[in-house]
């Protein structure tokens, strides 16, 4: 089920009809994946890959699966803090960070990444290859964030069609 969940997260993003059983197989290589390469590592470029052999345009790939992703997070962290709030903190004696470490360590990524656009050689490279493809990202990323993502499996092309009309 998890698999079929994932594969339409990543259909739902993707303005084209994508193969539940192709979509289902991609999702169950990503977990073969994740063992020869570091987990999210891999599961990005499979999950890149399938739409560009479904003949997807770049950005719209880019911005599905970090759309995709952000789902993927953001239901982990959820689904962390009802499962730890289900367990209750007696069954566990481990403490993990205090919030004390939790903001001296974001204090320091902070300073970095300051310090790193401080410098001109590092803005320059950035405006470079970052933004050029941010910049066709974004429209891509503002029209699925736009519509309610629907999942595409079951929409017959001819639909499909008048709808991106």
């Amino acid at each position: 089920m998890t698999y079929l969940a994932a594969a339409e997260n990543l259909a739902a993003f993707v303005p084209r009809r994508l193969s539940l059983w192709r979509g289902f197989c991609v999702q169950l290589s990503t977990a073969f994946v994740g063992v020869a390469m570091p987990p999210t590592v891999g599961h990005v470029a499979v999950n890149a890959r399938y739409p560009h052999r479904e003949h997807v345009d770049g950005n719209t790939i880019a911005a599905a699966v970090a759309l995709s992703q952000i789902v993927n997070v953001v239901m982990t962290v959820l689904l962390l803090i009802v499962c730890g709030l289900l367990t209750g903190p007696g069954l566990s004696k481990v403490k993990i960070a205090s919030g004390r470490d939790v903001r001296i360590g974001l204090g320091v990524v902070a300073v970095v990444v300051i310090v790193a656009l401080a410098l001109p050689q590092t803005r320059a490279k950035l405006a470079a290859t970052v933004w050029p493809h941010l910049r066709g990202i974004w429209p891509r990323l503002l029209d699925a964030l736009s519509h309610v993502p629907r999942v595409r499996f079951g929409t017959p092309p001819a639909r499909e069609a008048q709808r991106h009309k």
